[in-house]
């Protein structure tokens, strides 16, 4: 069905928080198991485990720590003795991590860590919580590899937020087998809808662009990070299919949905190939076609 396919040869690598694999590391000896991780995203996905606070050398079990705010500096602090500091140990696993994440579709982390929450991570300032944001692991590995998807296990659970994620996971994927066998025009060719539509202009994309791969993904795959507004995707999807010949549900596809991850949860229907090997399964994304059967 649809004629964009991912047709990947190995399971997409994605590091996940060691926690919701069951392993306990947490600060309190135990773990976070997440059984729909597991039982349903295991089968598509190579999950890479991956805990920053044991990886930075903290032991299990651990006194608590905390994220501050120091003079617009975030500061890895232990709750009780806030004189104890594992900023230094952080940055430092931050670095050896970097080269990891080059080969790497995606982190599924653990909301709300000091270490590992994306958007729900408590910040103190002055010994008082003053807002919420990423911990220190995630917010560094934003500004180092701020193309790289990240969802937490929350979010997971979600049908819209999830498949914005395991889109970007799969066409990472793509991309990283294409940029290894000198292929780049080819996925650029192939997946050209995402990357006009989505993500580039079209006086963005030339040779240079074309013939340098980090460049590419990191002009591409970044811009996918900033999910666009539904008003913008209409306006770009309605001149595009203009030029195309789509299939009919096509044409007032935009019109169904009132979000923008819901055009991305449709857009499914329109474009992932159900018979590769490692494509990603319609029961994971809930929804009615045209034709009213459920896919």
């Amino acid at each position: 069905m649809g004629y964009l396919k991912y047709n990947i040869k190995q399971k997409p690598k994605v590091i996940v928080s060691s926690c919701l694999l069951g392993e306990q590391v947490r600060y309190d000896g135990h773990h976070k198991q997440n059984d729909f991780l597991l039982s349903q995203l295991s089968p598509l996905l190579e999950l890479a485990s991956n805990c920053p606070e044991v990886g930075c050398g903290m032991p299990i079990p651990r006194p608590p720590i905390q994220v501050c705010d120091q003079n617009a500096q975030l500061i890895l602090r232990e709750v009780a003795s806030p004189q104890n500091e594992h900023t230094e140990s952080m940055l430092n696993f931050c670095q050896v991590s970097k080269e990891r994440v080059e080969s790497t579709c995606g982190i599924i982390s653990k909301s709300k860590s000091p270490s590992c929450g994306i958007t729900d991570t408590p910040i103190f300032v002055d010994g008082a919580e003053a807002y919420k944001a990423s911990g220190l692991f995630i917010h560094t590995m934003k500004q180092q590899a701020p193309w790289l998807p990240m969802i937490d296990e929350q979010a997971l659970q979600q049908d819209e937020p999830r498949h914005f994620f395991l889109t970007q996971v799969f066409l990472l994927a793509h991309f990283y087998e294409a940029s290894s066998t000198q292929s780049l025009k080819a996925f650029h060719h192939s997946f050209w809808p995402f990357v006009t539509l989505f993500a580039m202009d079209d006086s963005s994309i030339n040779e240079a662009i074309l013939d340098d791969a980090r460049l590419y993904r990191d002009e591409f795959f970044g811009r996918l990070q900033q999910l666009a507004s539904i008003e913008t995707l209409r306006a770009r999807w309605q001149k595009w299919v203009e030029h195309q010949s789509l299939p009919r549900e096509a044409a007032d596809l935009t019109a169904l949905c009132s979000s923008a991850h819901q055009f991305w949860l449709r857009l499914s229907y329109l474009y992932v190939d159900s018979s590769s090997k490692y494509s990603l399964p319609f029961n994971l994304y809930p929804l009615t076609s045209s034709s009213g059967h459920s896919l």
